[in-house]
């Protein structure tokens, strides 16, 4: 649902984006709460195992496609194109060389607890996506996605011919090695511009989908299209993969607009790149004290990780990071 506009430039405000942003976090911390999820053997708990597989389905098209739906303007000259870029980068690259660098020590010093090798003559890598703080590839990857919009589509016709050119991109990267940051691109491009569409069309899509009561439906999808890849690998899996991506995105799109009106859960997704960005230290802590040190049960590590790992950021943001500009901005690109 969409409210009146808001902010010295007038973008209307869509509260079930921040609904759709509170579950798409809290997917993400759960993602990443799971102690043996990068070891070589994987997640050995079965159940577990399927959550995590069900979450990376979708999770990072979902956080993309909401980037593209906030970000549909398109730019009107190059002085607006400089403006738009340097804003996006005070608003990613910022944090993401500022954890970096925070990361770097704790990666020398913790090593043996790492799953995987941090070496010190690798860190000029940070430039081409590579950082220490290695979650942060998304904000890295969102910057670079974000300036082909901002540079390259100027118009519908620019759009759609981008849309065509991505999906094809998409099918691509699924079936062919492709070296990072490119292979960011190729992977999620189409979801950045598949929420660009969304808002344009968002009256049309909302009274056709949404009030059609079309998410059981979809659903389904992506349960059906899930499993299929789950249990069975065959030469359409990367297709049937993008089939699970846009299904996840739509299902969470329609429960969230079903759910805008609650300004507990919009609240929260305020806090998506808070969240985002200090789950991760906060879990390397837990996972080194909870689970190596005091070895407490499997299925306790993860549910309380995750409690812990998705509220603390929030208290930590709200009463002392949002609390100084300086600090905002460095940690969260957040420079208001």
């Amino acid at each position: 649902m969409k409210s009146n506009t808001t902010g010295k430039d007038k973008k209307l405000y869509f509260a079930s984006i921040d609904v759709a942003r509170t579950f798409g976090i809290f997917l993400v911390v759960l993602g990443h709460a799971f102690p043996d999820a990068s070891l070589q053997g994987g997640i050995q708990n079965g159940m577990w195992r399927l959550v995590f597989n069900i979450i990376y389905s979708f999770h990072m098209p979902l956080f993309i496609f909401l980037s593209g739906f906030v970000s549909n303007q398109y730019s009107i000259d190059i002085q607006d194109c400089w403006n738009k870029t340097l804003k996006k980068f005070k608003r990613l690259i910022v944090p993401y060389f500022c954890w970096g660098g925070i990361y770097i020590p704790f990666r020398i010093l913790l090593a043996e607890y790492a799953s995987a090798e941090f070496n010190i003559t690798r860190l000029w890598r940070i430039l081409i996506g590579e950082n220490p703080y290695s979650g942060l590839w998304f904000l890295y990857a969102l910057f670079m996605i974000s300036l082909i919009y901002i540079w390259l589509i100027k118009s519908d016709k620019g759009l759609r011919l981008a849309f065509l050119i991505s999906f094809l991109m998409l099918f691509i990267g699924k079936y062919v090695s492709i070296i990072e940051p490119i292979k960011w691109i190729f992977l999620y491009l189409f979801y950045y511009l598949l929420g660009v569409y969304f808002h344009k069309y968002y009256t049309f899509i909302y009274e056709n989908v949404v009030k059609n009561q079309y998410c059981l439906i979809f659903g389904i999808l992506f349960t059906l299209s899930f499993f299929l890849n789950y249990q069975y690998r065959t030469s359409m899996s990367g297709l049937i993969s993008i089939v699970t991506a846009i299904s996840g995105i739509i299902v969470v799109w329609i429960m969230s607009e079903k759910l805008s009106y609650n300004v507990f859960l919009a609240q929260l997704g305020k806090y998506g790149m808070d969240i985002f960005i200090m789950s991760g230290p906060i879990l390397v802590f837990l996972r080194i004290v909870l689970y190596n040190f005091l070895g407490i049960g499997y299925t306790t590590y993860v549910i309380f990780a995750t409690i812990f790992a998705y509220t603390a950021p929030i208290l930590v943001s709200k009463f002392i990071v949002r609390k100084n500009r300086f600090l905002s901005g460095l940690f969260l690109g957040m420079w208001k």
